[in-house]
């Protein structure tokens, strides 16, 4: 019998992209004429919170099936919503015929469309991996440190590599699986994950469900979770509950035979309470095959959103890590995510606030302006924190130009105009530009920008606003407004409100939405009634407030007294009740931070609290020690699960332009923190920053 072998290689549709060496898939065909099939695993990194989707391009000869069932040569592999890991099994075909014997290439060209992310090709002997649409993917070699992997480059990682997305390490599933597998016609066996939430929270039920392509001579089928998930019962069969025994950490699920068609199994998984960056699991077996998918479990309740407030007092124009600039830093700022980075006070960058370090909360952050400071100068800014990032920020006269490897932003200051250039992290580009107000005919006074031309004018007690989009297909709007102590007015092309005031207190109606509201002038109290809606705001002191919502789909209740934070929420779903506190202090050279939270859902109540120590032993050295513990209980079974988490480490400061963290974390072993600000200064001028 003649022999030929078939070549098949995975590249990336991107016409202008060279890409240089990567997998080649051989296989050996036995058969001159006919069909031969096989499968290959696949797993999907995405980033991204819009709906996506991986199509295939095959060339002549080869075919896969779709998420319907159908062999196409053309179409999509697999699509979702929003950020997530998944593993998909493509189901291949090759049609022998037209190929005679001797060696043969066929390529299969993939792109992802709507999110950027990562595509793993596990083989028997190796593991590739192909970024889409982005640059920040990077490996951890040891010896070599981080590896940037170009968008669209091929790359080939080592058994100890670490995978990263930015900063977050990408996990590799742990099912090591045979890369092709040459299966007779009657023998293939398709099933893959249709439906699985890419986001839970704690606590919350999300349903899943799988797609079985028959004919199959049934068999038991074995669902897992990792311990972030647990599997919910009944799952059915095309509506039929299916019976079911649990095997150690596997529920077995006893399908029956199958005829021809698709057949839908569904079931459900509860998400727990993680450490922090824990992720949920779940993976399918059948018949000597695998797939499996996770799903990000949304910890903002117990993490306070990965916010950190740091207070501050200075009266410098401060540029956050955002790239937004607050005139007045006063009070607390609120900045994102746990990865170092800096807020600059744009009147002195020589005494930097480093955020991303423990124990920052506890301390009021005090730099003043430097009377000796130019404000010409070119500041760039080195960060290392799992991997390398950099900053640059400058000011030259009228120009403000802040970058760094995500982010755009150059804007140019003049008396007549300013304009304003940003790029983001995907590559979109944002032009703006400004004019400083201007007085015209009649009394009224202009000020451009690049998207309108807005008019104001005044008399007596009245305000009228004229807004001119310079879109020619948008619509002018005019805005009317009446104002004093007893009454107001305001008329707009969308909506009409008025306002009555006595010494006590005040009320007044809106047509859009139809509404009737009524304010206490003595306390803090309003409240607003509107179709089949009710609201009412409360703040009993400068530190507190109440917050009640009731309407059609339930009841929403919030309180807030630092620095406790509680609520309620009440809808078809069932009722949530969470409580939750942070504080942060220093008394002498000792720090403190703690953070808990409590929750009750599902039946379940959820535990954690978390606390940071910490002691100065000079101005440029700080010890810290810290602990966190969490607590899944269930009310009705009475089973529970405890994690813990602890760790510590140096915080040196030898200069306020330069910091280092040395840690150790149970969960995340070493790590190493080090920032540098290098300030260098210019001539003296007199402009101020936008």
């Amino acid at each position: 019998m003649s022999r030929f072998v078939l070549a098949w290689l995975l590249t990336l549709l991107l016409p202008a992209l060279c890409l240089g060496e990567g997998p080649v898939i051989r296989h050996r065909v036995g058969n001159e004429n006919g069909q031969a099939s096989f499968n290959q695993p696949m797993d999907l990194c995405i980033e991204g919170d819009g709906p996506w989707s991986l199509w295939a391009d095959a060339d002549f000869g080869l075919s896969f099936t779709n998420p319907a069932g159908e062999l196409v040569q053309q179409g999509r592999i697999a699509s979702g919503v929003g950020p997530g890991q998944s593993t998909h099994v493509l189901d291949v075909s090759l049609e022998l015929g037209p190929f005679g014997v001797g060696r043969h290439q066929l390529g299969l060209k993939v792109t992802l469309e709507g999110a950027q992310g990562i595509l793993g090709l596990p083989l028997s002997t190796a593991y590739w991996v192909l970024p889409l649409n982005s640059d920040q993917v990077q490996v951890f070699r040891e010896g070599q440190g981080f590896i940037a992997v170009p968008s669209g480059r091929w790359f080939l990682l080592q058994e100890r590599d670490g995978l990263y997305y930015g900063e977050k390490e990408v996990v590799r599933p742990s099912v090591q699986v045979e890369a092709l597998q040459v299966l007779r016609d009657e023998e293939h066996v398709h099933f893959w994950w249709d439906t699985v939430p890419s986001k839970l929270e704690p606590a919350a039920w999300g349903k899943v469900k799988l797609l079985i392509k028959g004919p199959s001579p049934g068999g038991e089928f074995a669902l897992r979770t990792n311990p972030n998930l647990r599997l919910g019962d009944p799952w059915t069969l095309e509506g039929e509950v299916l019976d079911s025994v649990t095997m150690g950490d596997s529920l077995i699920l006893s399908l029956p035979s199958l005829g021809p068609g698709i057949y839908e199994l569904q079931g459900s998984v509860q998400a727990l309470l993680p450490l922090p960056g824990g992720e949920g699991g779940i993976w399918a077996s059948w018949q000597g095959r695998e797939v499996g998918h996770s799903m990000e479990i949304d910890r903002s309740w117990f993490d306070f959103a990965e916010e950190q407030n740091v207070s501050v007092d200075t009266s410098s124009p401060l540029l956050l890590p955002s790239g937004t600039i607050q005139r007045r830093g006063m009070g607390k700022i609120t900045v994102l995510g746990d990865a170092l980075d800096v807020i600059i006070p744009l009147e002195n960058p020589r005494e930097p606030i480093w955020t991303g370090l423990p124990l920052l909360e506890s301390t009021t952050w005090r730099p003043q302006p430097d009377e000796a400071w130019s404000e010409d100068f070119f500041l760039p800014v080195f960060l290392w924190d799992q991997g390398f990032s950099w900053r640059l920020v400058a000011n030259s006269g009228s120009w403000f130009f802040d970058a760094s490897a995500e982010r755009q932003h150059v804007s140019l200051r003049g008396q007549a105009r300013t304009i304003r250039v940003e790029r983001n992290s995907v590559g979109s580009i944002t032009l703006s530009s400004s004019v400083p107000s201007f007085a015209g005919d009649g009394g009224w006074r202009w000020q451009e920008t690049s998207h309108l031309r807005r008019g104001t004018y005044h008399k007596g007690n009245w305000r009228w606003t004229l807004d001119i989009p310079r879109d020619a297909e948008e619509i002018p709007s005019l805005t009317a407004r009446y104002s004093d102590q007893r009454f107001g007015l305001l008329m707009t092309s969308q909506d009409i409100s008025f306002r009555l005031t006595s010494d006590n207190w005040s009320w007044g109606a809106g047509l859009n939405p139809l509404a009737l509201w009524i304010r206490s002038q003595r306390a803090p109290l309003r409240v607003e009634v509107g179709r089949g809606r009710i609201r009412l705001d409360y703040k009993p002191e400068a530190r507190g407030q109440m917050k009640l919502e009731m309407d059609a789909k339930g009841l929403q209740l919030d309180l807030s007294a630092e620095p406790w934070q509680a609520n309620l929420s009440l809808d078809s779903n069932g009722s949530v009740f969470g409580l939750r506190y942070r504080r942060a202090f220093s008394e002498g050279p000792w720090r403190f931070a703690t953070q808990g939270g409590l929750q009750f859902r599902n039946e379940l109540i959820l535990t954690e609290v978390k606390g940071q120590l910490g002691l100065e032993l000079g101005p440029a050295c700080t010890l810290y020690v810290e602990g966190l513990v969490n607590h899944n209980h269930h009310l009705k079974k009475g089973w529970g699960e405890t994690n813990f988490r602890y760790g510590g480490g140096v915080i040196v400061r030898p200069l306020p332009e330069l910091v280092t963290l040395l840690g150790w974390d149970s969960q995340k072993q070493w790590q190493l923190k080090i920032g540098v600000v290098v300030p260098f200064v210019g001539r003296k001028s007199n402009h101020s920053f936008e």
